[in-house]
């Protein structure tokens, strides 16, 4: 491009040599990535992104957007991408006040009255999030790759595989199925819900209602897996000379 042809179509630049202008351009190419939104997935499932002032929290339906601007947090809730709520907070030390509230339609909800106040650990809960996943990655960052290789499942296990949750709940992943099975033998009824993974574009629940959610929530079900995981590596590994404390009887159906 010569300088008659920068010229010509960036009349304000007309005067400025040939130098500066060039310099201006790659200028603007080099800032322009900075303003795109950071991503990163949490151990719980979600996705977040962040940008400036404002953080979003996804899982699988659900989006929250947390706004923090001086003393002042607003977060709005949509599900299915339609608004559902909208709270502002103004901070107050360790408190936060509600000062105002509006629902779907935008208009003030009774149900909330202004002048509550909640913990403010309560309103920052998708910074702390952030904070803590950030964090941890930069932690596994500083691990050996052998170390990380036992944090994330197997995409398509040829022979089952069970993560263990919680005492009564548990993940058996075969190939690209994945069964959630609540409950326990011992004390019935036991639920299961049957999921189909299609790699990390989408997965379908076949079992109640059926439905096709997104890759927020084969992230949540990935998610579920890997944290399982790191669970049982670090047990494993502070397992032999850790303090014995007082505890129940181990629940005949608690794999972990």
């Amino acid at each position: 491009m010569t300088q008659t042809t920068i010229a010509r179509r960036f009349p304000e630049v007309r005067a400025r040599p040939l130098s500066a202008v060039v310099f201006a351009i790659v200028g603007l190419i080099v800032v322009r990535p900075l303003a795109a939104q950071t991503t990163v997935q949490s151990i719980g499932g979600a996705e977040l992104r962040y940008h400036g002032d404002t953080i979003w929290r996804s899982r699988d339906t659900t989006m929250t957007r947390l706004i923090l601007r001086g003393d002042t947090a607003v977060r709005t809730m949509y599900v299915n991408g339609k608004l559902v709520s909208s709270l502002t907070y103004v901070q107050r030390g360790d408190e936060a006040q509600l000062v105002a509230s509006s629902g779907a339609d935008g208009s003030p909800r009774s149900a909330i009255e202004p002048g509550n106040r909640v913990p403010m650990m309560v309103v920052l809960g998708e910074r702390q999030i952030l904070e803590q996943t950030l964090r941890t990655e930069q932690m596994q960052a500083r691990l050996p790759a052998m170390a990380r290789s036992g944090m994330s499942p197997d995409a398509s296990p040829a022979a089952p595989r069970e993560y263990f949750i919680s005492a009564n709940t548990r993940i058996v992943q075969h190939r690209d199925t994945v069964r959630y099975v609540r409950g326990c033998s011992a004390a019935p009824p036991i639920d299961t819900t049957l999921y189909v993974l299609f790699g990390s574009d989408s997965v379908q629940r076949r079992s109640l209602v059926p439905r096709t959610f997104d890759r927020h929530m084969v992230s949540a079900i990935r998610a579920d897996m890997s944290t399982t995981m790191t669970r049982e590596q670090l047990a494993a590994r502070t397992e032999q000379g850790g303090a014995r404390v007082p505890s129940l009887t181990k629940w005949p159906c608690d794999g972990r």
